[in-house]
């Protein structure tokens, strides 16, 4: 019988976990890339107006874009990769540890392409 410290270190699951720490990692630069063009926005816009009065408007649409963009396309994305990863790290788990797969709770297991892309 493998006990568990061979399964974690099989070639298998190492791939599992860099493609999982991989996974995480783009997630966080997507937040970092939200994070930062909303500090970005926040803390120049009032040295703007305070420069530029009439610069209101323009600087208020661009903000409105980050936005929307931020809400809509960075924040799906990153949630998209989180999941993922969650997926990954599940399926690392129930190898080393002999668990059975759940379908219900976690649903479809993470195809190889997918682990092979992201390692």
């Amino acid at each position: 019988m493998i006990n568990i410290q061979e399964k974690q270190n099989s070639r298998n699951t190492l791939k599992l976990l860099a493609a999982q720490r991989r996974l995480y990692t783009e997630a966080k630069q997507f937040y970092i890339l939200r994070f930062l063009g909303a500090l970005l926005l926040a803390s120049i816009s009032p040295i703007i107006f305070l420069y530029w009065p009439a610069s209101k408007f323009p600087i208020a649409l661009i903000s409105s874009v980050w936005i929307l963009l931020s809400r809509l396309v960075l924040k799906r994305i990153e949630s998209q990769k989180i999941t993922k990863a969650a997926l990954i790290q599940e399926q690392f788990d129930t190898t080393v540890f002999d668990i059975p797969w759940n379908d219900v709770l976690a649903g479809k297991k993470v195809n190889p392409e997918t682990i092979c892309a992201f390692r």
